[in-house]
């Protein structure tokens, strides 16, 4: 068995935390000024679908039209079990590329995935294809770096 490059055994220890799924959003408040500030952190799993993700969006509006600031942080998608998350995707990906194995169905895995959510969520026609290039370019930039 190959053994996997030294950078991935250094973040083998970060995995549980690249990976950990909170389906809950969670809320705290912090006083700013005169308006208050809202940040709602929403995990992988409550992202993962166009049904989750409408969820997610009218928790946000609800609170956007409240006198306050709303940030939201977001993790990477994850539909309903851990391997199709797309954390663990990456690492799959970096896996197979480090064991010069093939990691492009993976990255196609990846943007099938993200596409999904940009066609079905999206209306306006401009927004959708920037959005759907900037997926497309965000995986440009992995699949070179994968190949160097």
């Amino acid at each position: 068995s190959h053994s996997p490059h030294p950078m991935f055994s250094a973040l083998r220890p970060l995995r549980p935390l690249l990976s950990r799924r909170v389906a809950l959003s969670a809320s705290f408040s912090s006083s700013t000024g005169s308006k208050p500030v809202i940040v709602q952190k929403f995990g992988g799993t409550s992202l993962g679908t166009p049904e989750k993700l409408e969820k997610v969006r009218n928790i946000i509006k609800q609170w956007h039209e409240k006198p306050a600031k709303c940030i939201a942080v977001v993790s990477a998608m994850s539909s309903y079990t851990k391997s199709e998350g797309t954390t663990s995707r990456l690492l799959a990906a970096a896996d197979a590329a480090v064991n010069r194995g093939r990691f492009g169905p993976i990255i196609d895995k990846i943007e099938d995935t993200h596409l999904a959510i940009v066609y079905s969520m999206l209306k306006d026609h401009a927004v959708k294809e920037m959005a759907r290039e900037h997926v497309n370019g965000e995986l440009t930039h992995l699949k070179r770096f994968l190949e160097s």
